[in-house]
């Protein structure tokens, strides 16, 4: 899934954004899908090395600066902002799993009977 997201998705959007009929499709498919991190990295990679070519098919002189929000800003943007909710999602995850309540109800243990250690032999 990560292959295809991190190489596949990233060089379709790409030729999307250089044939000027889909040009506009492929920079607003390109936000969205900098929501997954692994498109993200690839896409920011993939246009620093082609920040020349896009100045070409714009008719620029000079090509656009590295952290430019459509070459690699916005995706490092995207990769910080990500890192911060994710990691809140996991302190959180963590702090709910020390409750009784929850714990029970993500592992599924309340459905398991109960068999005390004095017995335990005998199964």
């Amino acid at each position: 899934m990560h292959f295809i997201l991190g190489g596949v998705g990233p060089l379709t959007i790409f030729i999307l954004r250089i044939i000027d009929s889909t040009r506009n499709l492929g920079i607003g498919i390109g936000w969205i899908l900098r929501l997954i991190p692994s498109f993200s990295f690839g896409y920011g990679v993939l246009n620093i090395g082609n920040r020349s070519l896009y100045a070409q098919k714009q008719n620029i002189n000079t090509p656009y600066s590295t952290l430019n929000m459509n070459i690699a800003g916005g995706d490092l943007l995207f990769l910080f902002l990500e890192g911060i909710v994710y990691m809140l999602l996991v302190f959180l995850y963590e702090h709910l799993s020390h409750r009784k309540g929850f714990s029970e109800m993500m592992s599924g243990e309340s459905k398991v009977a109960y068999v005390p250690k004095e017995y335990d032999d005998d199964v």
